[in-house]
C-alpha cells in the first residue's frame, strides 16, 4: 500500500508539473545531452527539483539516482538503454602526426596524457595491452578540456571518444587503425521509474540521432 501510494503522489507531481528527480552524469554527458535535456524537463515540469551530479567512479550510483548515465551496460538487476556509442580518436599536437589514420603499433611508448585508466579507459588500456601497446602515461586527468591543454602544450597525444573532443587549432584528431572498441553511453536505473524519470529516459532516448550528429566526424 505504501509503494502505491507513493505512485500515485508521484504522477499526481507529474501531472502538478512537480516532483523531483535525481541524475548521474559524466563530462560528455553534461555537455552534450543535458542541457536539452533538462530545458525540455523544465517546460513541462516548472515546479520540479532536478538535481544532477556528476562524478567519475568506476561504478554507477543507483542507489542516489534515480537515472545515471555511464559508460557501459548495466548489471543485472538494473536497467539500462544504450544512448550512443562512439569512435575512440587521437589527438595529438599539430605537425607531430602525419595525416590520416594511425596504426595502433605507431602508438607505443609514445608520451600520452589519459583520463583515469578506470570505465572506458580501463577498457581502451586494456585493449590497448591486448594488442602488445604500451602507453607511457605522463598526465592522467578526470577533465577533458585539461587533456586537451595538455595536447595542445605539446606533453603528448590523447586517445578520447570521439564526443568528448573538443577541436582545435592546436591539435590533430585522428583514426586508428585497427579501431578500439567504441564507447558506450547508457543511461541506467533501479527498479521502478517515476513518470517524471520516465520522461527524462524519453528525452534522453529522443536525443540520440543529435548526439551522434555531435561526434566528430571524418
Amino acid at each position: 500500500m505504501h509503494e502505491l501510494d507513493a505512485a500515485e503522489r508521484a504522477a499526481m507531481d507529474h501531472r502538478d508539473g512537480r516532483g523531483r528527480l535525481t541524475i548521474g552524469t559524466f563530462q560528455a554527458v553534461t555537455t552534450k545531452l543535458l542541457p536539452a535535456l533538462i530545458r525540455a524537463l523544465a517546460e513541462k515540469n516548472p515546479h520540479a527539483a532536478i538535481t544532477m551530479v556528476e562524478t567519475e567512479t568506476p561504478l554507477p550510483d543507483l542507489d542516489t539516482n534515480d537515472l545515471c548515465f555511464f559508460d557501459s551496460p548495466p548489471q543485472p538487476p538494473d536497467h539500462g538503454e544504450l544512448i550512443v556509442a562512439d569512435e575512440h580518436l587521437l589527438l595529438a599536437p599539430r605537425g607531430v602526426v602525419p595525416p590520416g589514420a594511425v596504426e595502433l603499433n605507431n602508438l607505443r611508448d609514445r608520451p600520452m596524457v589519459a583520463l583515469p585508466a578506470i570505465c572506458d579507459q580501463g577498457r581502451v588500456e586494456l585493449a590497448l595491452t591486448d594488442a602488445g601497446v604500451t602507453l607511457d602515461i605522463v598526465f592522467r586527468t578526470t577533465d577533458n578540456h585539461a587533456i586537451t591543454a595538455m595536447v595542445e602544450a605539446g606533453a603528448g597525444c590523447a586517445i578520447l571518444p570521439a564526443l568528448s573532443i573538443s577541436p582545435s587549432a592546436a591539435i590533430s584528431i585522428h583514426r586508428i587503425h585497427p579501431p578500439l572498441p567504441y564507447r558506450e553511453i547508457w543511461v541506467q536505473w533501479r527498479g521502478s521509474l517515476s513518470p517524471l524519470a520516465q520522461h527524462a529516459l524519453k528525452l534522453a532516448v529522443l536525443a540520440r540521432p543529435n548526439l551522434a550528429a555531435a561526434a566528430i566526424e571524418f
